[in-house]
C-alpha cells in the first residue's frame, strides 16, 4: 500500500494544497474547475461537506508545514512509492483546530481531491 508514511510534501505541493483548501472558504467554483478539475457535482458535494463541519463565515485553513502529528493539527503524507502521495490534511477553521479533515492525492504532482470527513 503506503511506501513510507513519513514523507512530506514539497514547496509546490504545499502551496497547491493550500490554493485547494482557500479555494473551499471562498466557495470559488471557479478555482475548484479550472485549477483543480473538479464537476459542478463535486464541488456541490464539497461544499455540503464543508456547510455541515463549519458555519459560512468561518476561514477555512490548514496547518503550518512545521506542525507535526504528535502536536496536531496536522498534515499527514503518505508516499505510494511512484512518485504518487496520499494526504491526509486537519482543517483549520478561523485558526483553530476541528474535527474535519481532507484528504487528497498528488498524482505526477497534480491534487486531486478524494474526501472530506472527521
Amino acid at each position: 500500500m503506503y511506501n513510507n508514511v513519513n514523507a512530506a510534501l514539497n514547496d509546490a505541493q504545499y502551496s497547491q494544497l493550500e490554493k485547494f483548501v482557500r479555494a473551499l472558504s471562498q466557495r470559488d467554483s471557479e478555482t475548484l474547475q479550472t485549477h483543480f478539475h473538479l464537476s459542478d457535482v463535486v464541488i456541490a458535494e464539497v461544499y455540503e461537506r464543508v456547510e455541515f463541519y463549519f458555519d459560512h463565515a468561518t476561514i477555512l485553513s490548514v496547518p503550518p508545514r512545521i506542525n507535526c502529528a504528535l502536536q496536531g493539527p496536522s498534515i499527514a503524507v503518505y508516499d505510494f512509492g511512484d512518485g504518487d502521495l496520499a494526504v491526509d490534511c486537519d482543517l483549520l477553521g478561523n485558526g483553530s483546530p476541528c474535527d474535519a479533515y481532507v484528504h487528497v492525492l498528488f498524482e505526477k504532482d497534480v491534487l486531486v481531491y478524494e474526501y472530506m470527513k472527521s
